[in-house]
C-alpha cells in the first residue's frame, strides 16, 4: 500500500488562517484580549502632518503584560504626545505612565473586549485614560483628546485611507498567525483637523492634517528596527516601512514589511519576506537608511536621511520588561523613492518621488551608540510610574 502524502506546512498555515478568520470579528485596529500569561503588548500610534506650517504631531498609547514570572522593570502603560520642533532640532515628547486602574478599553457601545479582532468589520473602540484623555475610533472617524503636563492635544480625523481594501495590513494574512510581533497600518492618509495648546501660555496651534494610523501587538518590540513613513499630498503618494529582526524562540530572523502607493497612477506595491528580499544600509549615527528591494517584477530603492541632531529625544517602546527607553525618531526626514519595473530589456524607471516631512525611527541596537539619548541617566528619571 503506498504511503499517504503528508499535508504540507503551507497548506496547514492557510487552513489555520481560514479557521481564525471564521471565529474572529472586527478590524485588526480594534483591541485584542490580553492573554492570561505574557509576554504580550498592544499599542497604537497616530502621526499627523500639517503641511501648511511644516510641523508634525503624534499620539501614542498602549499596555504591556510581562512574561510570566518576570517582574516589570519599566511602566506597563504609556500615553505620549509628541511634536516636531522644525529645522534641525529634536522633537518634543510629553509622556505619562498611568496605573492600570486609570485605563478603560471598551468596544462598540462601551462593551468589554472579549473577542479578538480580524479583518472583516470596521473598527469601533475607545481607549481611555481617566487622568489624561481618550482615543475613540468608529468606522468613519477618529477623535482624540489628551492632556499631559501642560499640553493638550486633540484632533478629529475622517475615514481611513486603508492599506488594503480587504482589511489586511503590511503582513497580509500572516497577521492571523501567532507571530512574535505584528504591525498593522489602519490608514495611510486620513484627513482632519487638530489643536495643540500650551495651557500655561495659552498658545494654540491649529490646522488641517493628513494622518497615518497604525498599531502593534505581540510579545514586544524586537532587538533592533527601523520604521519609516511619509505622505506627499502634492504627488498623492505614500509609503510606510518597517525593517528589523524578529525574535522567534528558535532564532533572531531578519524581516521587512514595506508598502508604497502612488494614488495618481494607481501603483500599489507590497513587499514582505515571502515575495522579496532587501539589501539594506542603516546608519543611526548619520541618520541615514538605504533599502534596495528586489521583487520578481520590481526593484525599488528607498533612501531616507535626517540630521543627527533631530534624533536626540528618547521615546519609550513596548518590551517584555515594560515601556522602556528604546527609540529615537525624526519628523523632518527626507525620502526618495525610486521604482523600476522589470521588462524584457531590463529595469525601466516608472516612478520617482521626493518626500519631505517624513518620519524616520531608529530602535534598539540601530540607535547610534555614541549619541544615544536613551542611555542618559536623565532619561530614565522621566519614567515614573503612576503619572
Amino acid at each position: 500500500m503506498p504511503k499517504r502524502v503528508p499535508v504540507s506546512i503551507v497548506a496547514n498555515i492557510f487552513l489555520l488562517i481560514a479557521f481564525i478568520q471564521s471565529i474572529a470579528y472586527g478590524s485588526l485596529y480594534d483591541p485584542h484580549v490580553f492573554p492570561t500569561h505574557g509576554p504580550f503588548m498592544e499599542g497604537w500610534y497616530c502621526r499627523l502632518i500639517d503641511g501648511h506650517i511644516k510641523q508634525s504631531f503624534g499620539v501614542l498609547f498602549g499596555s504591556v503584560s510581562p512574561k510570566s514570572g518576570t517582574p516589570l522593570k519599566y511602566p506597563s502603560i504609556y500615553v505620549g504626545i509628541i511634536r516636531s520642533n522644525g529645522g534641525r532640532e529634536s522633537m518634543r515628547s510629553f509622556n505619562a505612565f498611568p496605573d492600570s486602574s486609570d485605563i478603560v478599553i471598551a468596544g462598540k457601545g462601551g462593551t468589554p473586549i472579549e473577542v479578538n479582532p480580524d479583518m472583516k468589520s470596521p473598527p469601533n473602540f475607545t481607549w481611555t485614560s481617566k487622568r489624561h484623555g481618550y482615543f475613540k475610533v468608529t468606522p468613519n472617524d477618529t477623535v482624540f483628546d489628551f492632556t499631559i503636563s501642560d499640553i493638550r492635544f486633540r484632533g478629529n480625523l475622517g475615514p481611513p485611507l486603508p492599506w488594503d481594501q480587504e482589511g489586511k495590513g503590511p503582513a497580509g494574512s500572516f497577521d492571523l498567525l501567532p507571530l512574535p510581533l505584528h504591525w498593522y497600518v489602519y490608514s495611510l492618509g486620513s484627513t482632519g483637523d487638530y489643536e495643540w495648546t500650551n495651557l500655561t501660555s495659552n498658545h494654540t496651534i491649529r490646522g488641517t492634517v493628513v494622518a497615518h494610523q497604525e498599531k502593534n501587538w505581540g510579545n514586544g518590540f524586537p532587538p533592533r528596527w527601523v520604521w519609516m513613513q511619509a505622505y506627499n499630498e502634492t504627488a498623492d503618494s505614500a509609503f510606510a516601512a518597517s525593517v528589523g529582526n524578529v525574535d522567534f524562540s528558535f532564532a533572531d530572523l531578519p524581516a521587512h514589511l514595506i508598502g508604497y502607493r502612488n494614488y495618481r497612477t494607481g501603483l500599489t506595491l507590497n513587499f514582505l519576506p515571502s515575495n522579496s528580499y532587501i539589501v539594506k544600509t542603516i546608519n543611526g549615527c548619520h541618520g541615514k537608511v538605504m533599502l534596495t528591494i528586489w521583487h520578481f517584477r520590481y526593484k525599488v530603492v528607498l533612501e531616507m536621511a535626517t540630521a543627527p541632531s533631530t534624533l536626540q529625544e528618547c521615546l519609550p517602546g513596548p518590551t517584555e520588561e515594560g515601556f522602556a527607553p528604546v527609540a529615537v525618531e525624526s519628523y523632518v526626514a527626507k525620502a526618495i523613492v525610486t521604482v523600476y519595473r522589470l521588462t524584457w530589456m531590463g529595469y525601466k524607471l516608472i516612478d520617482k518621488q521626493y518626500l519631505t516631512q517624513a518620519a524616520l525611527e531608529f530602535g534598539g541596537n540601530y540607535i547610534c551608540a555614541t549619541r544615544n539619548p536613551c542611555k542618559v541617566d536623565a532619561c530614565s528619571k522621566r519614567y515614573i510610574w503612576g503619572q
